[in-house]
């Protein structure tokens, strides 16, 4: 592993922005989004894209674990605790750290859309749901496909969009340097 002492240490405004980065997917996965027990449409994915793009892949996997560990402990509407759920947050933010981190394409974003949402979403957390709560796979898979398919769309669609121009206020917010102030 090549680099400088100065890639692998954190500065204190480091640690607030990923500190924020975490709040934020809480706030996005506990309270803003459409969620049932079965399907949760919402942004949550933005505060993990944003870690993937600014640091290395580990720290979108520690905002994902955080946000949803924070989501259980703070607001868990009185469901039980799934491992599982939180093994699939770290796979998708560890997905979404190696696919975009510095090579932010737009084939490379639907690339890991597509994985987090089918092999994440779809498959591994009605997996987890069917374990934890016992619901058949006839009654899970067929809304948790329309969730797949709305939240591919819509990640495409917005992470597209945030991350086209160079001069984009998304693309100025990731890289700017706190300390400066200069991007």
């Amino acid at each position: 592993m090549s680099g400088t002492k100065k890639d692998r240490i954190f500065t204190v405004y480091d640690i607030a922005f990923i500190g924020l980065l975490t709040a934020l997917e809480f706030v996005f996965k506990s309270y803003l989004q459409i969620s049932t027990p079965i399907v949760k449409i919402g942004f949550g994915f933005l505060p993990v894209a944003a870690a993937a793009l600014r640091y290395r892949p580990y720290v979108p996997v520690f905002v994902a674990v955080a946000g949803d560990l924070m989501g259980y402990f703070f607001v868990n509407f009185g469901q039980s605790f799934c491992y599982g759920i939180t093994i699939t947050a770290a796979l998708t933010g560890l997905c979404t750290g190696l696919f975009i981190h510095r090579k932010c394409t737009p084939v490379r974003i639907v690339s890991y859309v597509l994985i987090n949402n089918v092999f994440g979403s779809l498959l591994m957390n009605s997996f987890w749901l069917h374990f934890q709560y016992g619901v058949a796979y006839s009654v899970l898979m067929p809304a948790r496909a329309v969730q797949a398919a709305v939240m591919t769309a819509v990640e495409c669609a917005v992470m597209i969009t945030l991350t086209a121009k160079d001069d984009s206020f998304f693309s100025k917010f990731i890289t700017k340097d706190f300390r400066t102030g200069r991007v």
